[in-house]
């Protein structure tokens, strides 16, 4: 933080170059928690060279709690070494936490203009304690530079990303799968992507997942991107399609032609 404007200095890409990112918004940060999709494991915990790195790096970085640093560097011996054990603030760390504005955590202090919001909110908190998810009360300027100053109506969470699941062939509906699917090429403004996800999701009355048993998707609607021009699914994503992403698979193919024509040979009329 730098004291002198008050300016919350984050170093993002390092933080996001573990794995992590930034979901932001009530309804994106209440459904990631409530469907076990995304990871919450602590990166630090593995045996990972890289992530080791990492963490080298944001410990010399400006993200660490101030420590008293007035004596003279020279011929003080114990300097290096309380620099290096200085305690590292929670939103530089590289672990999962739930971020949340200041007053939050007081059930006075919190206020939503609607009754269904501080509902979200409290359940919010209930499912990042079930989860054993560190919960930190933060300003606003922290959580705005979390999510690049994106509305975040006062919640920000570190997790684990998304991505693609590959899909080589359309399956049939009479075999279980959607009788439905929207394919999108080119998509690659991920506002755009998730506002189709959105409406996807709604005109469906529900997401098209995986059946953990056969392996099929089952829904109304499925989705198929192609994995060479396709918005990845971002924190943007997830924001734009108001939580939809985040009990919804997205398929992705690296030949989107081919899958039509192959899916035309099985039967399915392609519009």
């Amino acid at each position: 933080r730098n004291g002198s404007d008050g300016a919350v200095r984050i170093n993002l890409r390092l933080i996001e170059d573990s794995g992590l990112q930034h979901i932001y918004g009530i309804a994106p940060v209440l459904n990631a928690l409530q469907w076990d999709v995304r990871d919450f494991d602590d990166p630090e915990e593995a045996e990972d060279e890289d992530v080791a790195e990492l963490k080298r790096r944001l410990a010399g970085s400006d993200l660490s709690d101030d420590f008293d640093d007035d004596e003279d560097e020279e011929g003080d011996d114990d300097f290096y070494e309380r620099k290096d054990r200085r305690e590292i603030k929670p939103e530089a760390q590289l672990k999962p936490h739930l971020f949340v504005q200041e007053g939050t955590l007081s059930a006075s202090r919190r206020s939503f203009r609607t009754a269904s919001k501080a509902e979200a909110s409290s359940e919010i908190l209930s499912l990042a304690e079930r989860r054993g998810l560190p919960v930190v009360e933060v300003d606003k300027g922290v959580l705005n530079t979390l999510c690049s100053n994106r509305p975040h109506q006062g919640f920000v969470l570190r997790c684990g990303g998304l991505d693609f699941e590959r899909l080589g062939r359309l399956p049939r509906a009479r075999d279980g799968g959607p009788g439905l699917w929207l394919a999108l090429d080119e998509v690659v403004d991920p506002q755009n992507l998730g506002a189709l996800l959105r409406s996807v999701y709604f005109l469906g009355r529900g997401p098209a997942t995986v059946d953990p048993d056969g392996g099929i998707p089952n829904g109304k609607i499925g989705i198929v991107v192609c994995s060479k021009n396709s918005s990845p699914l971002s924190p943007t994503v997830s924001a734009a399609s108001a939580g939809a992403l985040e009990f919804t698979t997205v398929y992705s193919t690296s030949n989107l032609p081919r899958l039509l024509n192959n899916a035309r040979d099985d039967g399915w009329r392609v519009l």
